[in-house]
Protein backbone atom coordinates (compact mmCIF):
# COMPACT_ATOMS: atom_id res chain seq x y z
CA UNK A 1 0.00 0.00 0.00
CA UNK A 2 2.80 2.05 0.36
CA UNK A 3 3.04 3.36 -3.32
CA UNK A 4 -0.41 3.32 -4.03
CA UNK A 5 -0.30 7.16 -4.70
CA UNK A 6 2.20 6.68 -6.95
CA UNK A 7 0.66 3.82 -8.82
CA UNK A 8 -3.05 6.43 -9.13
CA UNK A 9 -0.37 8.81 -10.04
CA UNK A 10 1.15 6.52 -12.89
CA UNK A 11 -2.04 5.78 -14.07
CA UNK A 12 -3.21 9.75 -14.58
CA UNK A 13 -0.18 10.52 -15.80
CA UNK A 14 -1.47 8.73 -19.47
CA UNK A 15 -4.17 11.24 -19.71
CA UNK A 16 -1.07 13.91 -19.02
CA UNK A 17 0.45 12.39 -21.66
CA UNK A 18 -2.11 12.53 -24.62
CA UNK A 19 -3.78 14.79 -26.43
CA UNK A 20 -5.19 16.44 -22.72
CA UNK A 21 -1.94 18.79 -22.44
CA UNK A 22 -2.11 19.81 -26.09
CA UNK A 23 -5.17 22.53 -25.43
CA UNK A 24 -2.69 24.03 -22.55
CA UNK A 25 -0.03 26.27 -23.55
CA UNK A 26 3.34 26.05 -21.50
CA UNK A 27 4.59 23.07 -19.27
CA UNK A 28 1.50 20.89 -18.18
CA UNK A 29 0.64 20.45 -14.82
CA UNK A 30 -0.89 17.84 -12.80
CA UNK A 31 -2.60 18.55 -9.08
CA UNK A 32 -2.36 16.42 -6.70
CA UNK A 33 -4.91 16.74 -3.72
CA UNK A 34 -4.11 14.87 -0.11
CA UNK A 35 -6.57 15.69 2.37
CA UNK A 36 -7.98 13.22 4.03
CA UNK A 37 -10.22 12.60 6.83
CA UNK A 38 -9.14 10.48 9.91
CA UNK A 39 -6.30 8.24 9.27
CA UNK A 40 -3.14 9.95 7.34
CA UNK A 41 -0.79 7.30 5.86
CA UNK A 42 2.58 7.69 6.49
CA UNK A 43 3.64 7.05 2.85
CA UNK A 44 1.97 10.38 1.42
CA UNK A 45 4.88 12.94 1.37
CA UNK A 46 6.91 9.82 -0.21
CA UNK A 47 4.37 9.77 -2.62
CA UNK A 48 4.18 13.61 -3.45
CA UNK A 49 8.21 13.38 -3.67
CA UNK A 50 7.71 10.51 -6.33
CA UNK A 51 5.03 12.70 -8.19
CA UNK A 52 7.05 15.47 -8.12
CA UNK A 53 10.58 13.50 -9.57
CA UNK A 54 8.39 11.55 -12.17
CA UNK A 55 7.30 15.42 -13.21
CA UNK A 56 10.80 16.75 -13.18
CA UNK A 57 11.97 13.88 -15.52
CA UNK A 58 8.84 13.76 -17.77
CA UNK A 59 8.19 17.43 -17.84
CA UNK A 60 4.98 18.59 -16.30
CA UNK A 61 4.84 20.99 -13.10
CA UNK A 62 3.50 19.17 -9.94
CA UNK A 63 0.88 21.58 -7.69
CA UNK A 64 -0.09 19.58 -4.41
CA UNK A 65 -2.67 20.88 -1.67
CA UNK A 66 -5.15 19.32 0.86
CA UNK A 67 -7.58 22.47 0.92
CA UNK A 68 -11.13 21.58 -1.13
CA UNK A 69 -11.57 24.93 -2.29
CA UNK A 70 -9.28 24.86 -5.04
CA UNK A 71 -11.71 22.64 -6.79
CA UNK A 72 -13.64 25.50 -8.90
CA UNK A 73 -13.94 25.68 -12.27
CA UNK A 74 -11.44 27.94 -13.00
CA UNK A 75 -8.74 26.78 -10.87
CA UNK A 76 -9.11 23.09 -12.54
CA UNK A 77 -8.58 24.30 -16.10
CA UNK A 78 -5.02 24.65 -15.56
CA UNK A 79 -4.45 21.44 -14.89
CA UNK A 80 -4.65 18.49 -17.07
CA UNK A 81 -4.78 15.52 -14.40
CA UNK A 82 -5.84 15.85 -10.64
CA UNK A 83 -4.55 12.98 -8.78
CA UNK A 84 -6.36 11.70 -5.31
CA UNK A 85 -4.46 8.85 -2.94
CA UNK A 86 -6.32 5.60 -2.70
CA UNK A 87 -8.44 5.27 0.35
CA UNK A 88 -9.04 2.53 2.19
CA UNK A 89 -10.27 1.62 5.34
CA UNK A 90 -7.79 0.19 7.93
CA UNK A 91 -8.35 -3.24 9.33
CA UNK A 92 -9.36 -3.52 12.91
CA UNK A 93 -9.97 -7.20 13.09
Amino acid sequence: MRYILVITAMLGLGALMSGCSKTRPGKPKVLVFTKTAGFRHASIPAGIKAIQRLGQENGFDVDTTENAARFTEDSLQQYAAVIYPEHHRRCTE
